[in-house]
């Protein structure tokens, strides 16, 4: 008793329950003997009683009769204390919170003009890869770009690579059919003296009006796997890996514009922005492709 007195004394007043527990809670019994406390800490039955036997748990009788124990394997649920949030910490997490909602807007405003850029990427990958089909085969080679909806291709979204047969004159696929990012369409081809329009942004549809793309300079009517595609679009390189026109005509420059836009079911392509658009152009005679923005024009 003379060590868990000392124990005690080296605590506050107002941590007693928390001292009675450090010093009697660990004992190989698991008995709490709360006479002794009394002797020993001069405290009077009924306070002890009253501060640390709560009326809801039970309460032995010692086998002297005049102990007061009770067994305290479990603790009681009054030994446990919490610690509430403060205003600082609740103030600290809606900054949080208010800080990552704002990101994420910024992010999902941001999610068309990657989705254009990505899909200019895109372009510029398979006219590259047409080009390289071209000079490794000996043959000519093309971009297509789909203008119907059969196998469930999406006019003026899918696009696949393709080159022709020196001897049957018809096509072979070389790279499947692939969709832009959603909110990325086709919307035209420029060749030779119509690439200079380019340059001046004009647009002949407007935001939100449907209708079927008509600007489209290069198209031809092609048998490729057994599959006839009638005025398909297309951007061709020839043998030696410079672009030319569907009658074989070398050109001085092709470019296809990419833009915002939306297509339905029956193929019309429905502008979302004009603020935000990309051409994958090749030089007709060098054959470098590059992708600009319209500031590149500037």
């Amino acid at each position: 008793m003379n060590q868990c007195k000392g124990k005690w004394n080296r605590v506050g007043k107002g941590n007693r329950l928390f001292a009675f527990v450090r010093i009697f809670a660990f004992k190989k019994t698991g008995v709490c003997c709360w006479q002794g406390c009394e002797q020993n800490f001069g405290l009077t039955s009924e306070t002890t009683r009253n501060l640390f036997l709560p009326p809801t748990l039970p309460i032995q009788r010692g086998s002297s009769g005049s102990c007061w124990m009770r067994s305290i394997d479990q603790p009681s649920y009054r030994l446990v204390f919490t610690k509430a949030f403060s205003l600082i910490e609740l103030l600290l997490v809606l900054t949080i919170l208010s800080i990552m909602a704002g990101l994420l807007t910024l992010g999902l405003q941001g999610v068309r003009a990657p989705a254009i850029r990505g899909a200019a990427s895109q372009v510029t990958s398979g006219l590259s890869l047409a080009r390289q089909v071209a000079i490794s085969k000996n043959t000519k080679a093309a971009l297509f770009i789909a203008n119907d909806t059969v196998n469930g291709r999406i006019p003026y979204r899918h696009w696949s690579v393709g080159y022709s047969n020196k001897s049957s004159g018809n096509w072979t696929l070389f790279k499947k059919w692939e969709p832009l990012p959603d909110g990325a369409v086709f919307l035209e081809t420029r060749m030779n003296s119509s690439y200079n329009v380019l340059k001046n942004n004009p647009f002949t549809q407007s935001v939100g009006q449907p209708q079927i793309p008509t600007g489209f300079a290069n198209i031809m009517d092609i048998v490729m796997d057994g599959k006839t595609f009638s005025g398909i679009p297309c951007i061709i390189f020839d043998s030696d890996g410079a672009a030319v026109s569907s009658s074989a005509t070398p050109l001085t420059n092709a470019a296809i514009r990419i833009a915002n836009g939306l297509v339905n079911t029956n193929g019309e392509v429905t502008l979302t922005s004009t603020n935000q658009y990309f051409f994958v152009e090749t030089d007709g005679m060098v054959g470098r492709i590059r992708m600009r923005s319209p500031e590149d024009y500037k």
